[in-house]
């Protein structure tokens, strides 16, 4: 107990500096009251939303020590009003590592004020209501907040917050009259709606996540965001088969190392850093250091190298037959994995972000585990890549095919800050054309021979011809509109069914999303005939519209995300990471 109360006085002395480093305002709060004046006898009931920032949580009304404030709601003093006992949620119990086991509040908060008109003519509650409440985050808590909002007459989209209030908890204070059909409402939202295997994630145990996270990483290997990453492994595994079982694991693990590693400092800087997951490449800096790294290992592969880079930096270059390289290109690889999310990937983010920090790493590098496990079993078994030449002309075009595969990652990054998708592409599409001219050239001209001219020809137009069909054919059938958050609130206050879709340039998997659901007339149909607003919000750049709401809905981040706002629902469903057209047209049809 002496402890947690120097902790919290400390925090005191430190408000400021702790106040300035959040990104935004702690807390807001919004108050709803009935649609209409209450008449004489009746009674009616306010809605205090308080909406508390990620990585933030509040003392419940019942702290589980009276060192703490809780959290209370006052309501305004109108003339002819009668306030009744407010109605709080239960608190949740949580144990920290610094501040032990507390009651608290975290997400979003609705607090229930019933009241009664006692007078002769109908009125209508005004006027400020008033929220105190004590901040916490994982290490210290924070001096009173304590914020102010008016009440304004509860709208259409507002109806949800209202269904289902349960008027007993108000007991013998009422008066024997019914409560009107606008002062009704919903328990708080849960903080997610996301679950593992059926189980919710915030009660989803330790075991069960670890074990969810290694198919998490498994996954990752199977999806679209990482077949940039596929040459960088081929390259890799290649090398190491060359050495004998023994080296060739150990070749695998260090690389397997840097993977696992990479992971657990990502969750670092989304657990401590408040990141989000997949948010350097939202950085300038950050895209063009990896596409001039990328286009120097391409130009390693075409043996460029030798010629253009003076002796003393070539001994620095990483190469996957030494035990830094390896490493390197763990690191390499997973950063490039990381724009997109696979499926499982986001609920294990979601447990991550709410435990110990130990823990939540914890988490995150076994999905680095788990998606370096193929690679690692693949080093055990050198023989199966020994089969391929280990010198000579074929292994020079095997790694100027796979230069041309980096290439194109590297002008697929560098076009999104120039060009939107499927547009971005025709950089890819330029890659693919030289390569269509060049590899036959080069393989003539290593081997001699017309078969192999036309093989590793055939390989180039392969790769032209998709990317070339994918900028021709990957045409929206559906209109998106930008993302404001007053488009999503106007149409929730007409009752119009929504669906925002998070994505970004970067994130191979979104634009698999578009160009595999949103392409297809049926889905356009279905969105038509419910008369569904199609809102995106584009992520390429930090701070676009509609980060916060992201950040509200996965605190810790992480796209592909959809969000379907249907009338009547207090919550937006949500469809994580890849998903196909009949699973949305099924969640289409339940718009009532």
């Amino acid at each position: 107990m002496a402890l947690r109360n120097i902790v919290s006085w400390l925090a005191v002395l430190l408000l400021c500096a702790v106040a300035s480093a959040q990104p935004g305002p702690p807390a807001t709060a919004r108050a709803i009251g009935p649609v209409s004046p209450v008449e004489a006898g009746g009674q009616g009931l306010v809605a205090v939303e308080v909406t508390i920032a990620p990585g933030l949580h509040a003392q419940s009304s019942k702290p589980l020590d009276d060192n703490y404030l809780p959290f209370a709601v006052t309501p305004p003093d109108t003339s002819g009003i009668k306030w009744l006992a407010s109605v709080y949620p239960e608190g949740v119990v949580h144990e920290y590592k610094l501040l032990g086991k507390l009651s608290i509040y975290e997400g979003t908060v609705i607090v229930f004020l019933p009241f009664t008109n006692p007078s002769q003519g109908a009125l209508a509650p005004a006027g400020p209501v008033k929220v105190s409440m004590q901040m916490c985050d994982d290490k210290v808590c924070f001096p009173p907040v304590e914020l102010s909002a008016t009440i304004a007459p509860a709208t259409a989209a507002d109806k949800a917050v209202f269904a289902g209030f349960d008027w007993s908890k108000v007991g013998s204070q009422l008066t024997p009259a019914n409560p009107p059909a606008s002062a009704t409402a919903v328990k708080p939202p849960s903080a997610s709606g996301m679950k593992l295997f059926g189980v919710p994630v915030e009660t989803a145990g330790t075991p069960l996540v670890l074990i969810v996270a290694l198919l998490a990483g498994l996954i990752f290997n199977l999806m679209p965001c990482v077949l940039p990453v596929l040459p960088l492994k081929a390259a890799g595994f290649y090398e190491a088969s060359q050495h004998n079982r023994a080296r060739s694991l150990l070749l695998g693990a260090v690389f397997s190392a840097g993977i696992i590693a990479t992971f657990a400092a990502l969750a670092l800087l989304i657990l401590v850093g408040g990141q989000q997951w997949g948010s350097l490449f939202q950085q300038a800096w950050f895209v063009w250091g990896m596409v001039i790294v990328l286009v120097a290992m391409a130009g390693s592969m075409f043996g460029l190298w030798v010629v253009r880079v003076p002796v003393g930096l070539y001994t620095i270059e990483p190469k996957h037959d030494t035990l830094g390289g390896n490493f390197l290109f763990g690191i390499l690889t997973a950063l490039l994995s990381t724009p997109c999310t696979a499926p499982l990937f986001p609920a294990v983010l979601l447990w991550a972000a709410k435990q110990p920090t130990w823990l939540g790493v914890t988490a995150m590098a076994t999905v680095g585990v788990g998606m370096a496990l193929p690679y690692f079993l693949l080093s055990a078994a050198p023989e199966i890549a020994r089969k391929l030449p280990r010198t000579g002309p074929w292994s020079e075009l095997i790694k100027q095919t796979m230069g041309f595969l980096i290439l194109g990652t590297a002008a697929y990054l560098a076009s999104q800050y120039f060009l939107p998708f499927p547009t971005l592409l025709w950089g890819v599409v330029a890659v693919a054309a030289v390569a269509t001219v060049y590899l036959p050239i080069a393989a003539w001209r290593l081997t001699r021979s017309t078969p192999n001219a036309v093989v590793f020809g055939g390989i180039g137009a392969a790769a032209l011809a998709v990317t070339l069909a994918c900028v021709l054919l990957l045409v929206p059938a559906v209109k998106w509109e930008h993302f404001s958050d007053k488009a999503l609130a106007d149409a929730r206050a007409r009752n119009q069914p929504v669906l925002v879709k998070f994505t970004a340039n970067w994130c191979g998997n979104c634009q698999y999303i578009e160009g595999s659901v949103y392409t297809r007339d049926d889905v356009a149909k279905a969105l038509a005939g419910k008369n569904v607003l199609l809102l995106k919000v584009d992520i390429t750049s930090a701070g676009a519209p509609g980060s916060e709401l992201l950040r509200q809905l996965n605190p810790a981040g992480g796209i592909p995300l959809t969000a379907l706002y249907w009338p009547g629902e207090p919550e937006p469903r949500q469809l994580t990471s890849i998903y196909t057209a009949g699973t949305l047209i099924e969640q289409i049809a339940e718009v009532k």
